[in-house]
């Protein structure tokens, strides 16, 4: 008996481990089970999450660039300035445009027949007028003829006879209204006209000049700075083409639809130069940028100690802020700004709140100085809040898409794209383009025939926009 006891015990010992094994299975089948379960809430709360969120964009990408670029600029660290003034920083920065131009003066002397043609650019408020008009004069002095497009066609003091002006629209937008259909509205036109090179040099009497400036190409429509560009380049091919060399001025958007057309004919004596702006890499050279300004702007120059020590406050307090010093216009706006400050005696007393009121007045001021030169609608005017509406819309738009640079803040654009905002009670639809280009906010980058890079200049415009965008438009764009 003590024999068969024994079997039964070990077979027993051996068939237990088989029912803990089945028991396992069914406690693990159990767990899974459950995981899923929970795994199936923990999706539905957060689809619930996402359904209740606000379609705010988030915009901790905009402000990690902004950090990034503002790193370049130490306008608090003690150091020697390596200009003695602002405009020299401006010409050091830019002696590629000088040595163009050095090039062109020598050749033109040895070579009587030697003919160029040179396209400067630069975005809105770079400094074009002031800095690539400066070099050019110091490289010519009076040995050059200066055509200003605008006062010949844009603000004519008298019209030209036989040039026939009229206003083409440039910015145009369709409407939705409820209950009633798509409407396409004009927003802004832009002065168009045909006329040759020979016609232009006429006028002007620069048929024998051996230098001609050409300046403001970006304030007539885009088809008529198309064309004369075009114009232009077979006109220096002509067999019977004079020695002239030309050098036109003007924003990236005015030129790269010519640059870009598949069709044009490239030649070695046309180039193209992008103006580049400064960065000011301590205290001292930060003091050079500012004393431009004073020496300008101010009549009592013992305001100058103030308002210095009331901007190196703001630069700290708003770090992102030094990036407008990249923009002669922008930059200047800023001192003008915080002088208001000084001149009031009026300290924050709420920097965010200071905050937001400074980023609006200058993007406003920035609008409105691109109002008087290309006609966009200007803040608290006609289309302003439609305006608005649009770039705070492409703004969020790009801040989401995969098309932006999450490192440099460049974001690319089909040139035929198109997007929807919808405001309290009315829906527009727009060409991304359209609205980017000649705004006077944003830098553009080619990439080809059909796809355009575009940045905001100066960057924190860019997240100032897409604040606009969720405080007042992502309610109705959910």
């Amino acid at each position: 008996m003590n024999k068969v006891r024994k079997k039964r015990l070990l077979s027993r010992k051996k068939k237990e481990p088989e029912k803990t094994s089945k028991i396992q299975k069914v406690l693990n089948t159990l767990v899974a089970v459950s995981a899923v379960a929970v795994g199936l809430l923990t999706i539905r709360g957060h689809l619930k999450d996402n359904f209740k969120r606000s379609p705010e964009v988030k915009i901790q990408v905009l402000k990690n660039i902004e950090k990034s670029a503002a790193n370049k600029y130490s306008v608090h660290t003690p150091g020697k300035a390596r200009f003695l003034n602002n405009q020299t920083h401006y010409f050091n920065v830019n002696d590629r445009l000088k040595s163009r131009l050095e090039t062109i003066k020598l050749k033109a002397t040895r070579d009587s027949l030697y003919a160029s043609i040179t396209y400067v650019t630069a975005s809105a408020g770079a400094g074009k007028s002031w800095i690539g008009l400066g070099i050019t004069k110091q490289v010519f002095g009076k040995k050059m003829k200066m055509i200003s497009l605008r006062k010949l066609f844009v603000k004519p003091i008298t019209p030209i006879t036989g040039i026939n002006v009229s206003q083409k629209p440039d910015l145009k937008m369709r409407v939705t209204l409820p209950g009633v259909a798509e409407n396409p509205v004009t927003v802004s036109e832009m002065p168009y006209f045909e006329i040759s090179i020979e016609q232009l040099l006429k006028i002007t009497g620069a048929s024998k000049e051996r230098i001609v400036v050409i300046d403001d190409l970006d304030e007539i429509h885009p088809q008529a700075s198309k064309q004369i560009l075009r114009k232009l380049e077979n006109y220096y091919r002509s067999a019977t083409k004079p020695s002239i060399s030309f050098i036109v001025f003007g924003r990236p958007e005015a030129f790269y639809p010519h640059l870009n057309n598949t069709h044009r004919r490239s030649f070695r004596e046309v180039k193209v130069v992008n103006l580049q702006t400064p960065i000011y890499k301590n205290k001292s050279e930060l003091k050079v940028r500012f004393d431009n300004w004073a020496t300008r702007k101010l009549r009592d120059q013992s305001q100058k100690v103030d308002i210095f020590g009331q901007a190196l406050k703001y630069f700290k307090q708003f770090p992102y802020l030094v990036l407008s010093l990249s923009n002669a216009s922008s930059s200047d706006k800023v001192f003008d700004y915080i002088q208001g400050i000084c001149v009031n005696e009026l300290a924050p007393t709420n920097w965010k709140v200071e905050e937001q009121k400074m980023r609006k007045h200058i993007v406003d001021l920035a609008l409105r100085r691109n109002q008087d030169t290309h006609s966009r609608p200007r803040a608290n005017g006609l289309f302003s809040k439609e305006y608005y509406a649009m770039l705070a819309k492409v703004a969020a738009h790009y801040t989401k898409s995969e098309e932006l640079n999450k490192k440099t803040g460049w974001f690319s654009v089909a040139s035929s794209e198109e997007l929807t905002v919808k405001m309290a009670h009315k829906t527009l639809r727009f060409n991304v383009s359209e609205v980017l280009d000649r705004s006077g906010l944003i830098t553009i980058k080619p990439v080809n025939i059909n796809t355009i890079s575009y940045k905001f200049d100066v960057f924190w415009m860019h997240r100032y926009f897409v604040e606009y965008y969720n405080a007042n438009l992502a309610k109705f764009n959910k």
